[in-house]
This record gives C-alpha cells, sequence and structure tokens, in this order.
C-alpha cells in the first residue's frame, strides 16, 4: 500500500512540475500565457490539498469519550 502511495505522490510532481515547465517555456517563448495547462495546473493543486484536507480531518476525528491509553 505504501509503494502505491509513494507512486501516486512521485507520479503527481512529476505532472505538476512538467506543467508548470510547459507554461514558462510557452511563455518564454510565444509570450503568450497558456491559460488552459495553467489551469490544470491550478485545479490539480486544489483538489489534492482539498482531499489533504478532508482525509487529516476524517482520520483525526476520535469518537467521543475515547481515550487512548498509551497517552496518558
Amino acid at each position: 500500500m505504501k509503494i502505491n502511495l509513494i507512486a501516486t505522490r512521485a507520479a503527481y510532481v512529476f505532472s505538476v512540475i512538467a506543467l508548470l515547465c510547459y507554461c514558462v517555456t510557452y511563455y518564454i517563448v510565444k509570450s503568450d500565457f497558456p491559460f488552459i495547462p495553467f489551469g490544470i495546473m491550478c485545479v490539480q493543486l486544489i483538489v489534492f490539498f482539498a482531499v489533504k484536507l478532508v482525509l487529516t480531518k476524517h482520520l483525526a476525528d476520535v469518537p467521543n469519550g475515547y481515550v487512548n491509553e498509551d497517552e496518558e
């Protein structure tokens, strides 16, 4: 399971860096801003952080009255 998570993160980071490099190169060569690739990159980042926030909140919730004996 951990291998899949690491592979997914590596693929995600690669796609964001590739889109960023494409946007910068396109802007330098054509002096025009590529809105669609930049938009895709922004949506990827928004979805990633939103899912991370929701999952962190969901996994951090503990039932009422639950006490972990190891923490005491």
